[in-house]
């Protein structure tokens, strides 16, 4: 099979969702500053749409590379991984000092209990502590992260050795099996934090869904080659927006017993989403869609931390709606603070990478560096 050469232009539409799914993730961590969360209390399913998103771009990456004859797969593999941790690692960081910050002033931590919060978290910044180390977390949603960086380097050097296999057979098998076994041990895909024995039911609940989400890059170059008429683009909008809306109506109720189902719907709406066959596609390809998609991961980095700890700085008579007003605009704002913060840091980067260089390294190492 040929690979096919593919647009690098973000999609609009899965920007928007990212950015709605990243404001429902919010609202339902609420629930940590007012005992319930406000309004989406199912609002952790949202983070089904990022595995399965996380693994069509997985796939199209790979796709890109099948003509590409292997070198140094193993290199390769972690080249993969390192980009994809890099392009957020700023954001992470950021978040985690913040987030820091704020823990040590609302419980008002003496030296040795900073150092015990520093040295149980530590894993949590450097991505590791989904295989298990590490005793406390300052930002919990970094798990999302941790889990899918974690298969990613288990799938990545699969797919590109064995594409055929992994792609026709292991992926959307793998995909089936590990639901089935979450669904008859544990009824739902929550709980991310639950031990099962080997592994956390977090790193399951990615590996499954990354394996969906490349299955779904398959359908969609399935459809990409179809010419629709207008009656059946009218039709597969119409089809795509029930998903999205059930889906979000779902995450306002606290059931889980259709998660499994939701992953179904996920699946067809994101697989409708990126073929670009609906006939609203083009609305959502404007400059505001795609600054609301790159917002949403400072927001989705830049809250829970507040949802935790702002009951312990905020008058105790003060309103549960009152509460909810400053948990977002502390959010928002350090989200704000993140962005522009990250910027500045990759812009100053490559300079400061050199000097580091020549810092620490003798010239000749140094040269080689730069050439590389």
């Amino acid at each position: 099979m040929k690979a096919i050469r593919r647009s690098s232009q973000k999609v609009g539409e899965i920007e928007l969702f990212r950015a709605i799914f990243s404001v429902i993730i919010l609202l339902r961590h609420s629930e940590y500053l007012t005992g319930r969360a406000f309004v989406f209390i199912g609002g952790s399913f949202a983070v089904e749409f990022f595995f399965i998103v996380s693994g069509y771009l997985m796939m199209n990456s790979l796709e890109r590379k099948r003509d590409v004859p292997i070198e140094n797969l193993a290199q390769e593999t972690l080249q993969f991984v390192r980009k994809k941790a890099l392009a957020i690692y700023p954001e992470i960081v950021l978040s985690f000092v913040i987030g820091f910050l704020v823990k040590c002033v609302s419980v008002s931590l003496s030296s040795g209990q900073i150092a015990e919060l520093f040295s149980g978290s530590f894993f949590e910044l450097i991505l590791v502590q989904r295989t298990g180390v590490g005793t406390n977390s300052v930002n919990s949603v970094v798990w999302y992260i941790q889990s899918m960086l974690l298969c990613m380097i288990i799938l990545y050097p699969l797919i590109r050795k064995y594409p055929e296999m992994m792609t026709r057979i292991v992926l959307p098998l793998g995909a089936l099996l590990l639901l089935g076994w979450l669904s008859q041990n544990y009824n739902d895909l929550r709980g991310p934090g639950v031990w099962t024995g080997y592994t956390y039911k977090g790193n399951l609940r990615a590996m499954a869904e990354l394996c969906l989400g490349a299955t779904c890059f398959f359908a969609v170059e399935r459809i990409r080659k179809i010419r629709f008429s207008r009656f059946a683009r009218i039709l597969f909008c119409a089809v795509k927006w029930a998903c999205w809306i059930i889906l979000i109506l779902y995450m306002v109720d606290g059931r889980t017993k259709y998660d499994f189902f939701g992953c179904v719907l996920f699946c067809i709406a994101i697989v409708l989403s990126f073929s670009r066959i609906c006939i609203d596609q083009g609305i959502y390809q404007n400059s505001v869609v795609l600054f609301l998609g790159k917002f949403s991961v400072p927001l989705y980095f830049n809250h829970v931390y507040f949802a935790w700890n702002l009951n312990a700085l905020l008058p105790q008579r003060m309103s549960d709606g009152a509460k909810m007003i400053c948990y977002i605009v502390c959010s928002v704002a350090a989200s704000i603070l993140v962005m522009l913060l990250a910027k500045r840091l990759r812009s100053g980067y490559p300079k400061l990478k050199i000097r580091l260089q020549r810092l620490f390294f003798a010239r000749q190492t140094t040269d080689q560096f730069e050439q590389a």
